[in-house]
């Protein structure tokens, strides 16, 4: 049974960042340059997970579904009645 781990998308930012430098930096034996290869694939995949999640959450605030249900409550104020009309005048 392999262990999920969690980490923020900046931090898994930084951390491929970070893989990627000592990767072209050279100098690293061939284990270690597995084990860096390995773990940066690991990052690219969740990152672009998350991204992919992310769109998919935008795209439905654009089509509006699953928004918080919002509801004015209108004030008999003048400022309430100058909004009013403010968005008659506007509308036509």
């Amino acid at each position: 049974m392999s262990t999920i781990e969690q980490t923020t998308y900046e931090d898994g930012m930084k951390e491929l960042e970070e893989i990627i430098a000592a990767l072209e930096g050279g100098g690293l034996g061939v284990t270690e340059t597995v084990a860096k290869c390995r773990r940066g694939k690991a990052l690219e995949k969740a990152l672009r997970d998350h991204l992919d999640s992310c769109e998919g959450q935008l795209k439905e605030i654009e089509q509006n579904k699953n928004l918080p249900e919002i509801t004015i409550v209108a004030g008999a104020d003048e400022a309430s009645q100058d909004v009013a009309a403010d968005i008659s005048d506007f509308a036509a």
